[in-house]
């Protein structure tokens, strides 16, 4: 089964289940770049969770991300509970179309639930010839001790930026805290500081809850999320920014590693592992979805 195959089964497991297919397009989309660009964890087999939290009634299959408030260079979301894969890639739309015309563009989402690795939403900026910059606010377990499992002081709280160059995409995920297995991790004083600054720019910007307040745990506690997109035409121009950036390439040109500065790719096809095959018809199967 290739990556265009999948595709169409995970949108028919969430059309039966509720969701527009419209929408369901767009998620199981984004479930199929997160595993395009090595980030499996929010790939295919992340449809397992988001059924079982739609059966619990933690995600609204039927939730339509509504535009709060708009400038010529912002915009507010309101995401409703739904899948946060849907707001988020209207944000991408929103900040790529704003960023055309104003050199900076950013779009803030409340209300919602995962939008899967954030990393896919930055290297679909790029894709659009953006910097992009992505942020995600996530409720994460604690520990016995009430603690972050990531040991960081404001938890994981996962963000990404991508950037085009002239022959590729790059990007980078982060993570605050140790033990990220995907995740470039930024640990000690340098994690508590950006965390900070990471929770103003989503909690405090829709009003949401910050990381410590959400204690009931993974799905019952809401998600926010803030992406911003850059146009270097607005500023020095194209050309000097591609010569930089071919300047630095080297720093990314051949890194395959799952952690720090790599090359991203957001439109190759590609095959499923049996494994994952399995266990996505299996679930299709059992909801009479195929």
């Amino acid at each position: 089964m290739n990556s265009t195959e999948m595709s169409t089964l995970l949108s028919a497991i969430l059309v039966k289940k509720g969701m527009y297919a419209v929408e369901a397009e767009t998620v199981a989309a984004r479930m199929v770049d997160a595993d395009r660009i090595g980030r499996p964890i929010d790939g295919a087999l992340s449809i397992l969770k988001a059924v079982r939290s739609i059966d619990l009634g933690d995600i609204d299959p039927r939730a339509i991300a509504m535009t709060i408030s708009e400038t010529a260079a912002s915009a507010y979301l309101d995401a409703n509970e739904g899948m946060g894969h849907v707001p988020a890639s209207k944000a991408v739309h929103l900040a790529v179309q704003k960023a055309e015309i104003e050199g900076i563009a950013m779009t803030v989402i409340r209300n919602s639930q995962s939008l899967g690795s954030p990393l896919v939403y930055s290297g679909l900026m790029a894709e659009a010839g953006k910097i992009g910059f992505c942020l995600s606010n996530i409720p994460e377990a604690r520990d016995e001790s009430g603690g972050f499992p990531s040991g960081a002081s404001n938890g994981l709280q996962p963000a990404a930026c991508a950037f085009p160059t002239e022959n590729c995409l790059a990007g980078i995920d982060l993570g605050f805290g140790h033990n990220l297995d995907s995740f470039f991790a930024l640990s000690g004083e340098l994690s508590s500081v950006l965390g900070v600054f990471h929770t103003i720019l989503t909690s405090g910007l829709t009003g949401g809850l910050t990381p410590q307040q959400k204690t009931r745990g993974p799905l019952r506690e809401r998600f926010e999320h803030t992406l911003i997109a850059i146009n270097p035409e607005r500023f020095a121009g194209r050309k000097k920014y591609l010569n930089l950036t071919h300047e630095l390439a080297g720093a990314f040109q051949h890194s395959t590693s799952e952690q720090g500065l790599r090359r991203i790719s957001m439109e190759i096809e590609f095959d499923y592992p049996a494994e994952t095959i399995e266990e996505v018809t299996k679930l299709a199967s059992s909801i009479k979805a195929i």
